[in-house]
């Protein structure tokens, strides 16, 4: 078995096709089943890049965990589906909504721009305390929007972008589909140049027929962090189905798709046409495009390297960057075949192996090994053969 390198180097994240998913809180049980069903091969374990836990309302500088699961099982729950995803390979994200006995803008205010510093760092200790992958924000306004609010979220999304980004988290965000409310489609430029996505809340409101194409002309500046929703309660909306509305996605070949919500209770949506629609997207968000061939060295912080050892494929990456590092090995198909995580301390070599008893022998073909570590990925191609 020998193993040729193909190159190796470091490139700024460039995804597209990103797939974001759901859990209310009231549904805990449902969505566990929905995520492990198999649909003829294929499942939500195949077609989701995020899968976002609304378990936390805003409180000021604090989190309340919702009434719904508040109880002795809060931290099981949240284990469980935190090691789902990581077991594939999946973004588990903290999703903090402003539903107070309703949507109420003031209590997001009060948060995000009155106890904005001590916010984020409630937000970030609870995503460190669980071992997540970042924050989903869900804060809704039907409101008009003040310039005073909307530079105040701006400040917000920024200064946790920053937090998170710093420990080789996300950041996401759920918005309005169009000019009202808050957040909405006006606010996309700027807040693409701080999170790492956004998705729209049109549901069965919004549609290939009707306003997909507006979304995304609002979504230009960055169409690979924007996810159109969809209703995963309705197989057929404003005159399209489910798998219509999801090739639209696919033809346009860089933005996602945001699920609301992890139940698929509409059965139109628990079929292999819906979910290898949904992977053909994903696979695109896990298999980054390499922008550059070469880096200089002033632009490099580190490299990775992938050799042939008697264990497997031995991959060592050289940083001077500290944090937790999400490690990845994808096919050809881009789907991902191995998912780890390790912690570089920044003062020398972080080094791991993937090693698949496949009768004794480790598959051929070509493959990317991907270490994201703070926003940055280290991308190494290799051939076994």
């Amino acid at each position: 078995m020998l193993i040729a390198l193909i190159t190796s180097l470091i490139i700024d994240t460039i995804y597209s096709g990103q797939v974001i998913a759901w859990v209310p809180p009231y549904s805990v049980s449902a969505c566990q089943t929905m995520l492990q069903r198999d649909f003829g091969g294929v499942g939500m374990k195949d077609g989701i890049s995020y899968l976002a836990l609304q378990f936390w309302i805003t409180n000021g500088a604090g989190l309340n965990k919702d009434g719904n699961i508040s109880s002795g099982n809060f931290d099981t729950d949240v284990n469980w589906f935190r090691d789902w995803g990581h077991k594939y390979g999946i973004n588990v994200e903290l999703c903090v909504d402003n539903y107070v006995g309703g949507w109420s803008w003031p209590a997001a205010v009060s948060s995000f721009e009155t106890n904005r510093s001590a916010f984020v760092k409630s937000l970030v200790n609870e995503v460190n305390r669980l071992n997540l992958d970042g924050v989903d924000l869900d804060f809704e306004g039907t409101i008009t929007l003040s310039t005073t609010d909307r530079d105040a979220y701006y400040a917000f999304a920024s200064e946790l972008s920053d937090s998170m980004h710093a420990k080789g988290k996300h950041v996401t965000v759920a918005s309005f589909s169009a000019q009202w409310n808050a957040p909405n489609w006006d606010m996309w430029p700027t807040l693409f140049q701080k999170v790492d996505a956004i998705t729209s809340m049109g549901y069965e409101q919004s549609g290939l027929a009707t306003d997909y194409a507006a979304q995304r002309q609002h979504a230009s500046s960055a169409p690979e962090k924007f996810m159109i929703g969809m209703p995963g309660y309705d197989g057929t909306w404003l005159g399209n189905t489910v798998t219509q509305q999801i090739d639209w996605v696919v033809t346009d070949g860089k933005i996602g798709v945001g699920i609301w919500d992890a139940t698929l209770s509409a059965t139109a949506w628990q079929t292999a046409d819906v979910w290898n629609r949904l992977k053909s997207i994903r696979s695109k968000s896990v298999t980054p495009t390499i922008a550059r061939a070469q880096m200089s060295e002033k632009e490099s912080n580190g490299i990775l390297i992938c050799r042939k050892s008697p264990s497997g494929i031995e991959m060592t990456i050289s940083t001077k960057e500290k944090g937790e590092a999400l490690i990845r090995i994808v096919d050809g198909q881009g789907r991902i075949v191995a998912t780890t995580r390790g912690i570089s301390d920044g003062n020398g070599a972080m080094s791991f192996c993937w090693n698949q008893t496949l009768g004794g022998a480790l598959p051929k073909g070509c493959f990317t090994a991907v270490v994201r570590l703070n926003g940055n990925d280290y991308i190494q191609k290799f051939l076994v053969f």
